[in-house]
């Protein structure tokens, strides 16, 4: 990801990705530990290839479960803020406030995204949100939005019927430009959210979260992820896995 946003320093000058960036809920309100975190997650999400994204789940979840989106769709269930499914991120709920637990596993998904309805830059990765990014959002906004109960919902029912899966990347954080889409404040991440494994192309299991510090063991509600090793670890992984298939 080569558009990138520069960390004013008058020493080590480090540049933070989109991701990074429009991240507001760090683990932390220590500036010493978010400039810590959103470093990491610029390397992390820098190491994913733009179809591949983070998952983490407790050990009995399973990634090839199907939504039954029909019998949502027969219950009234589609009218909703979100789409039911598998959620997934560019790995900013591993610094998130209430992101993951003690013991979670982390995956890395790719995905096909020719069933997947995407609002997202042109280029991905961009600095900022560009026009196709705003085009993209209001096409969303007048043709899925409900205005028939007491808060606008979003009616996703043609969207369960013709696509496996619904990606909103990089997430907003201008969300409060976006007056009108008050929706996005509930995307506090980049999402994906898969309803249909058909759009799935290959799993691979990372890991289990096993940090070190002790401190962060009391207290899985507020998880502080500040273990380097830990993210390094990671995105070792990730790298590993790219490097073979250039190879």
């Amino acid at each position: 990801m080569n558009n990138i946003i520069k960390k004013k320093s008058s020493k080590n000058v480090f540049k933070y990705n989109i991701y990074a960036s429009n991240f507001m809920f760090y683990s932390s309100d220590n500036e010493k530990i978010i400039n810590k975190q959103k470093k990491l997650l610029t390397k992390l999400s820098n190491s994913l290839l733009d179809n591949q994204w983070i998952r983490i789940k407790g050990s009995n979840s399973n990634s090839n479960c199907n939504i039954d989106t029909n019998k949502l769709i027969k219950k009234n269930l589609h009218i909703d803020y979100k789409p039911n499914g598998i959620y997934f991120s560019k790995g900013e709920w591993l610094f998130h406030i209430i992101g993951c637990t003690w013991n979670d596993y982390i995956s890395l998904v790719e995905v096909d995204y020719s069933k997947i309805y995407k609002i997202t830059n042109r280029k991905p990765n961009n600095y900022k949100i560009d026009t196709y990014y705003k085009n993209k959002l209001r096409r969303f906004h007048n043709n899925y939005i409900d205005l028939n109960y007491k808060y606008p919902l979003i009616n996703w029912k043609d969207i369960y019927q013709n696509y496996n899966g619904f990606a909103i990347y990089p997430y907003p954080y201008y969300a409060n430009n976006f007056k009108d889409y008050f929706y996005l404040n509930l995307y506090d991440v980049a999402t994906l959210v898969i309803w249909n494994t058909n759009s799935i192309i290959k799993e691979y299991n990372l890991t289990k979260i096993e940090w070190e510090d002790n401190k962060n063991k009391s207290n899985i509600n507020h998880i502080i992820i500040d273990n380097t090793k830990f993210i390094n670890s990671l995105i070792k992984k990730i790298n590993l896995i790219n490097s073979n298939k250039i190879n």
